[in-house]
């Protein structure tokens, strides 16, 4: 997230508390590599001013640069944190993006003859965990109105994203009414720290 900004602020909080606990981290901001991401995905979806081929069956196992890269960085990740805000009750679109072009065939899952019925899906992601940190304008009562009674069944789409692929899904961090003015505002840093200090999974020495 760009660092002006309360989606800054809670990542910082995060990374700070990862290093303090032992923790060797490495960041990336989408917004900074967003040139790469774009033509990335311009040459694998459209094929881009090179030889990449459109149908996906053949196309799976041609990745530019910034796949390699980007993909090394995860796979070398005993987690993986996002920060992120929600926009139109989902994740951004270049958030999506980047987990489209990273999250690749052969190296994070597996799918065989997915049109019959004993198809065959084999997550390849082992021991890496995934923990989100969100951030939503609204009320609860109104995130739970807007996505049909339950918060859950927004992250739940988000979820899925991480479980598809083999990543163990950590409790997600929740940050509502981020829209109200000073007055009205929560300890929206405050309640990130206590939370991470909540949990046994960010110690150095737990399992």
């Amino acid at each position: 997230p760009r660092e002006d900004s309360l989606n800054g602020a809670l990542f910082e909080t995060a990374v700070e508390h990862f290093r303090n606990q032992g923790h060797e981290v490495s960041t990336l901001a989408i917004y900074d590599v967003m040139p790469e991401l774009l033509d990335s995905a311009n040459k694998v979806i459209f094929g881009g001013d090179q030889n990449y081929t459109k149908n996906w069956v053949n196309r799976r196992f041609e990745h530019t640069d910034f796949i390699e890269e980007e993909t090394a960085r995860v796979l070398n990740s005993d987690m993986i944190f996002v920060q992120t805000p929600i926009w139109v009750y989902q994740i951004p679109s270049f958030l999506k993006l980047y987990i489209e072009q990273i999250f690749i065939y052969g190296k994070f899952f597996r799918l065989y003859r997915t049109w019959k019925e004993d198809f065959v899906y084999k997550p390849l992601i082992k021991n890496k965990k995934a923990f989100l940190s969100i951030t939503l304008g609204g009320h609860p009562n109104m995130v739970d109105t807007m996505v049909g009674g339950d918060v859950n069944n927004l992250v739940g789409s988000i979820k899925h994203i991480f479980e598809f692929t083999g990543f163990e899904w950590l409790n997600p961090h929740l940050t509502f009414k981020t829209t109200a003015p000073p007055e009205e505002s929560d300890d929206y840093i405050g309640n990130m720290k206590s939370f991470l200090e909540k949990q046994d999974f960010f110690k150095i020495n737990s399992n």
